[in-house]
């Protein structure tokens, strides 16, 4: 049986239940408050001095959480350990023991079976007891005092704490509290001191320590005063404010670096990105010239030396400026400027002399330092004229024409050429220029045309430039007299005379060498030792000194034949015999002196050729006229010749050397020294005899006419390419291995004449074209086309370039170009028709034409070139003279052309004297008549007034009719109506010479061009050429390297 509570100490217990329910529950809610706002104090405080994460942010629910769970925890377990009278009564016994015993001690009366069984009665009595005390007590006094908690201090605390600070910064403290409680919320956290006018990132220089000025935000509720700057891997860094400005001393950087601004409650992530300074990249300026300068481009692109520019005085300049990075702003002299991306321009004033640049590039970076740019106020300085007047003779006849070489340069422009003359019959002066596309023109000086009387004349060549104000620069005065026909005649007779004294100078030389040269042969065999052989070479170096001696002597006759020819008063006779004696001369120099010298060089060795040597002397790489067969040159031979096929006299021609056909002379077999020496001293006496007969006349002119019809120019030009092609081999040759200054000489001088090649073929392309508009004729069409289309004038201009630099492959270029120039010059040759000969149709030789007439005819043609020399030069200074000037000079060439056509008329009526004359000289008459036909063309054209291109045309092909072009093989005996062909014998020596002079720079090339680069009789293997190739490209480059 069980016995129940008392209804008293059943409610005193519950009650004390509850009264330990509650204050658990009171506790739970004290922790929870303190630790709610405890948190929130926290995180307020935290969030007030640095943007506080989400994830911490979010510990305050976390914390809530746990204290939630804690407490309900704690409430459940005091309920648990409560639930029984006994536990109660237990936890009564700690505060009552006595009390608490009885208490216990009755609840476990009641709980005991035994006990009851024992005693009943007893039991309930004790019970009754415990109850009665129970009700006489107050149970919940036994609960211990509560005094106020540390939790319940620290949420008054932190309560007046978050209600002072809300009460003094409500936004800020709501916005924190905002952010806490909704911590994965967008709410953008509000603080203090304002940090957004801070970009997110700061430039500064490359690798220099830097001052940072971080502004303070004037609208901030807070002004630190101080702030800390964190660069990553440097440490923190600390500013004051001072003046509204927190300075920071950046330490140097090189690569991008992120840091951490923080200011008060404020913080702000801050990329340092470390840039190059801007500098200036490029500068140039525009140039705008005085107005004075009557230049095509007034406004000139200029580069500085150094920042520095060379300019004229009075130029107003436009500075171009390029920075390396794009600007945000310029200043000039102080004074912004507009600036566009990375560049910016600069107007200069005239007078200005110097400028100083500043600027700032978008990102706020300065340049390192002002730039100065300077302006160097350059004069105008006056023209320079240089005459080449070496080939000036100091006599002139005054109908003879004189060529002055002048180059004119000036910083500008020069505006006026002109030629000066004076004697004392009076003084002129002719404007001849300048040549808008070379600084070299050809000034022609004709006494006869300009009105210049004979006797002693200063001719002197001025030029102007456009400054106002400045004088004429003038050449040295160059003197000479001009001399009348009769007069020139004399002058002649006087060269004549001296001439014929060197000659005999020579002639007396030989016969003192033939008399040593018999005392020599006289000796026996058996006294022939070292001594006689050194003594009979000895011999053999003066006959090759005395030959060379007597070559000069007939270069001079030639250059006197040449003057005596353009005097009309002098007979064709005359002319006839000093021909006759310079040919004989001339074939003494080059042909019987030098081969008595080989011979007698030959006995002194007495040692037979080598197999190799003799191969070698067989080869040529220039074209050869072959030499005749013994046979005809026999005397018998000869004279049967002559009896057989004359050689009829008629228009010269101009000819040119086939070698394509060319036949080879058979090996001689060698003979013994004393044959060689019996052998040259027979020559030599015959070479004697020849001296003897050798008489002092006059010859002929054209000696200066190489460049009268166009194949020759072209000739004459190609032959430049292989003189540029000699020098730039001789330049290689003699600086291998040594500095290169000390070739410079070799290279100027290839520069020169490849630019005096240009502007000859331009000339020439520019007659070509003028001519195809008058005369379509196939084979000139051709070769215009093809030097148009293979831009001939653009690859010459880029071998001038590449000269300097590359030497050793411009000699292949300058080859190439002589020899295609050589082959464009015989393409402008049409064939000779297949029925040209000497012959009529009934097979009877023709007659021949007069010498007076042929040389007269010559003497037209060199007229007729002058003359459009002449016209060349006043089409130059067109531009400088003014119109009734230029007008004037036109009708004076116009008069000029019409005396020539009147010579050439009277040429025609010649041919034309009877009917027989008229029939045989039928093809002379009708080419004269085409060539008059050229010559009213140009007169009339030049009256208009206009001596432009159909001018020049017109003239060009009547030269070309005067002198006809074909080509011959030089194995016959010449052209079948060629008075200077090469092979062949005529008895009007003065006439032929004067076709020889006409065309022996065109015989000197053949079809072929010779290399530069070594002897001709020595070619390299193909196998080699490549790696030859290449080892000089490289020298090349290390040259040009090393220069540098």
């Amino acid at each position: 049986m069980h016995l129940e509570l008392p209804n008293v100490l059943t409610e005193k217990l519950q009650q004390y239940r509850q009264a330990v329910i509650r204050r658990a529950i009171a506790k739970v809610i004290s922790l929870a408050a303190a630790t709610v706002v405890l948190t929130l104090l926290i995180l307020v405080t935290l969030d007030r001095t640095t943007d506080v994460p989400s994830a911490i942010r979010s510990l305050f629910w976390l914390a809530c959480g746990t204290v939630l769970v804690g407490g309900i925890v704690f409430v459940l377990r005091s309920i648990a350990s409560h639930r029984s009278a006994a536990a109660i009564a237990k936890e009564i016994t700690q505060y009552d023991a006595l009390f608490g015993d009885h208490l216990l001690g009755a609840i476990e009366l009641a709980d005991s079976a035994m006990e009851q069984k024992r005693s009943m009665r007893l039991c309930q009595a004790a019970l009754q007891q415990v109850a009665d005390e129970t009700a006489k007590r107050n149970l919940l006094n036994l609960l211990p005092p509560q005094p106020m908690t540390t939790s319940r201090r620290i949420t008054s605390l932190s309560a007046i704490l978050m209600i002072a600070l809300a009460a003094f910064l409500p936004q800020v403290t709501w916005n924190s509290i905002r952010r806490i409680v909704n911590p994965f919320a967008a709410i953008e956290r509000l603080t203090l001191v304002q940090l957004d006018h801070i970009a997110e990132t700061h430039v500064v220089p490359r690798g220099e320590a830097t001052t940072w000025a971080v502004e303070s935000d004037p609208n901030s509720r807070w002004q630190p005063q101080q702030a800390d700057l964190e660069i990553n891997g440097l440490g923190t860094l600390s500013g004051n404010l001072v003046d509204g400005l927190y300075t920071f001393q950046i330490p140097p950087l090189t690569q991008a670096s992120d840091a951490v601004l923080q200011i008060g409650d404020a913080d702000r992530v801050v990329q340092l990105q470390p840039v190059e300074r801007p500098q200036l990249a490029s500068v140039s300026a525009t140039v705008f010239l005085p107005d004075y300068l009557q230049v095509q481009q007034q406004a000139r692109q200029v580069e500085p030396t150094g920042n520095v520019f060379s300019v004229l005085e009075g130029s107003r300049l436009t500075l171009h400026l390029q920075t390396t990075a794009a600007l945000q702003s310029a200043t000039v002299d102080g004074e912004a400027v507009t600036v566009n991306g990375k560049t910016f321009d600069v107007e200069i004033a005239a007078e200005q002399n110097e400028v100083a640049l500043s600027f700032t590039d978008n990102q706020g970076i300065t340049a390192a330092s002002e730039s100065v740019i300077r302006f160097e106020r350059t004069v105008d300085r006056a023209p320079t004229i240089l005459i080449d007047e070496a080939n000036v003779p100091s006599r002139v006849l005054h109908q003879q024409q004189l060529r002055f070489l002048l180059t004119t340069e000036d910083d500008f422009a020069v505006r006026k050429v002109g030629l000066e003359w004076s004697n004392e019959n009076g003084s002129g002066e002719r404007i001849i220029g300048p040549d808008d596309q070379s600084e070299t023109l050809t000034a022609l000086f004709s006494p006869i045309a300009f009105g210049v009387q004979e006797g002693e004349t200063a001719i002197r060549f001025w030029a102007e430039d456009d400054l106002p104000g400045r004088a004429r620069v003038y050449s040295p005065a160059t003197s000479l007299t001009v001399l009348s026909t009769e007069d020139h005649a004399v002058w002649i007779g006087d060269q004549l005379t001296r001439w014929r004294q060197g000659a005999i100078e020579v002639r007396d030389r030989e016969l003192r060498l033939l008399s040593a040269n018999r005392d020599l042969m006289a000796v026996p065999e058996s006294e022939r030792d070292v001594k006689w052989r050194r003594q009979l070479a000895e011999q053999a170096a003066a006959e090759a000194d005395n030959a060379r001696r007597l070559k000069m002597i007939v270069q001079e006759g030639k250059a006197i034949l040449s003057q005596a020819a353009s005097n009309d008063q002098i007979p064709a006779n005359n002319l006839e015999g000093l021909a006759q004696s310079i040919n004989a001369l001339d074939d003494l120099a080059n042909g019987r002196m030098p081969r008595v010298a080989e011979m007698l060089n030959e006995a002194s060795e007495a040692v037979e050729e080598s197999k190799f040597a003799a191969n070698a002397d067989m080869e040529s790489s220039q074209g050869e006229l072959p030499d005749s067969d013994d046979s005809s040159t026999a005397p018998g031979n000869e004279a049967a010749g002559d009896v057989s096929n004359p050689e009829r006299l008629g228009l010269s021609d101009t000819t040119i050397i086939d070698t394509s056909a060319a036949g080879k002379k058979p090996k001689e077999k060698k003979a013994s020294a004393k044959q060689k020496l019996a052998e040259a001293v027979e020559d030599q006496a015959e070479l004697v005899a020849k001296f003897d007969a050798v008489a002092d006349q006059l010859r002929e002119l054209l000696g200066q006419m190489d460049g009268s019809t166009l194949v020759k120019r072209m000739k004459a030009i190609s032959r430049l390419q292989d003189r540029v092609a000699g020098r730039l081999s001789k330049f290689i040759s003699r600086g291998f291995g040594r500095p290169t200054v000390e070739g410079e000489t070799e290279v100027e001088a290839s520069l020169a004449d490849t630019d005096e090649t240009v502007t000859r073929l331009q000339s020439v392309m520019d007659d070509l074209q003028a001519f195809l508009k008058r005369r379509d004729i196939r084979s000139f069409r051709v070769v215009y086309e093809e030097m148009k289309n293979d831009s001939v004038l653009d690859q010459l201009r880029l071998l001038k370039r590449q000269i300097p630099v590359h030497p050793g492959t411009s000699i292949a270029a300058a080859e190439f170009w002589a020899d295609n120039l050589d082959r464009l010059a015989d393409d402008l040759i049409e064939p000779p028709p297949p029925n040209d000969d000497q012959e009529n149709e009934g097979g009877k030789q023709k007659k021949s034409l007069d010498p007076e007439i042929v040389l007269e005819v010559l003497r037209v043609l060199k007229s007729e070139v002058d003359l459009r020399e002449e016209t060349r030069q006043a089409e130059r200074g067109r531009e400088a003279m003014k119109p009734n000037d230029y007008a004037s000079e036109a009708i004076r060439l116009s008069e000029s052309q019409d005396l020539i056509r009147d010579r050439l008329d009277q040429v025609i009526d010649s041919l034309q004297t009877d009917r027989e004359s008229a029939i045989q000289f039928a093809a002379e008459a009708e080419v004269l008549s085409s060539a008059r036909a050229a010559m009213v063309d140009a007169s009339e054209s030049m009256v208009r007034p206009d001596t432009g291109p159909d001018v020049i045309a017109a003239q060009t092909e009547a030269i070309e009719l005067l002198l006809r072009s074909r080509k011959v093989d030089p194995s016959s005996g010449g052209g079948s109506n060629s008075a200077s062909s090469s092979g062949g014998n005529t008895d009007q020596e003065a006439i032929k010479l004067v076709g020889d002079a006409l065309n022996e720079l065109a015989e000197q090339r053949s079809g072929e061009v010779s290399t530069s680069t070594g002897a001709s009789s020595f070619e390299v293997p193909e196998r080699m050429r490549a790696d030859l190739d290449r080892y000089f490209m490289r020298l090349e480059q290390r040259l040009g390297g090393t220069s540098q």
